[in-house]
């Protein structure tokens, strides 16, 4: 039996149906997921620069400690020499080819100590910038919170800015109709207007400052935060008076850096002062292949105190 339009139709529509349900929803599942605080701070710790040059500062100090730990150990090196001259090569002076073949080896004796101070002072500086790095984050956090609450702080605004611009069109229309009949003055409805454009207009200047804090938001954090803010932070504490807060301020990282600060300079001019002690160095030599009178020497030492 033939079927009608209405079930041809219905048939036709469904498959069609099923197809834009399954093409919209990976668009549903790709909705934005709303933000907090933490999220926003994770996200700008990736993306500072400022934490990477400070981490790239961190290498260096590490080079610099090792730097000063190859100044106390031992150097070995093979040196391979060929030397040809204008000789009869009868004798062992005028030989036309002296090879030489040998290892040395050369071992910092005393140099003022200056090796132990420049450790030191690399260590000291390795920590200082540590804890640079750990008040960069905290700077970080501060410039993180100060745009997550001012965006979090204009969404509600905006949002109450509609409702309020919303019940005062209502309310005007509302007198508008009154005035038709004649139950309301002309004066009130002016007044109204009024009102609805003052909210208009400062509705403008809020949705101004938020495209303001989007950017900045999306300056720190590197994403640019199209879904909504979620204050997921716990109340803050009472607080305290001010001397519990000073009492405090010797562990923040700032000061500590300071301090560390200071012991790297103390420790340049440890390394400074070395210069004025004497050195000594033990040079050794090792040889595999040798002519001439010394070819039965097999190896030799010096003592150098400069």
């Amino acid at each position: 039996m033939p079927m009608g339009p209405g079930p041809l139709w219905t048939q036709g529509a469904r498959p069609l149906l099923i197809w834009l349900l399954v093409a919209a929803a990976p668009a549903l599942a790709d909705a934005p997921a709303p933000l907090t605080l933490a999220d926003c701070y994770r996200l700008a710790l990736k993306q500072s620069e400022t934490l990477a040059i400070h981490q790239e500062l961190i290498t260096e100090a590490e080079a610099h400690f090792d730097q000063a730990l190859s100044g106390l150990l031992p150097r070995l090196s093979f040196v391979s020499s060929d030397k040809r001259q204008d000789g009869t090569g009868s004798t062992a002076f005028t030989l036309r080819h002296v090879p030489e073949r040998k290892f040395t080896l050369s071992q910092p004796l005393f140099a003022g100590f200056k090796e132990f101070a420049a450790m030191r002072g690399a260590k000291a500086e390795r920590a200082q910038r540590q804890l640079e790095t750990a008040h960069a984050e905290q700077l970080l956090l501060v410039d993180v919170a100060n745009a997550f609450y001012l965006l979090l702080e204009l969404q509600d605004d905006l949002g109450a800015l509609a409702m309020i611009q919303e019940a005062l069109t209502a309310r005007l229309d509302d007198l508008t109709a009154r005035e038709q009949i004649g139950r309301s003055r002309a004066s009130e409805v002016v007044s109204a207007k009024a009102a609805l454009r003052r909210v208009e207009a400062e509705g403008h200047e809020v949705r101004r400052q938020h495209i303001v804090a989007r950017h900045l938001m999306e300056f720190l954090t590197g994403i640019e935060p199209l879904g909504a803010l979620v204050d997921a932070e716990p109340a803050l504490p009472t607080v305290q008076p001010e001397s519990a807060y000073l009492a405090k301020a010797v562990g923040q990282p700032a000061v500590q850096a300071t301090e560390q600060a200071a012991r790297v300079a103390k420790e340049a001019v440890t390394v400074a002062g070395a210069d004025r002690w004497p050195t000594v160095d033990l040079d050794g030599n090792y040889y595999v292949e040798r002519v001439g009178n010394a070819k039965d020497v097999a190896w030799d030492a010096t003592l150098e105190v400069d």
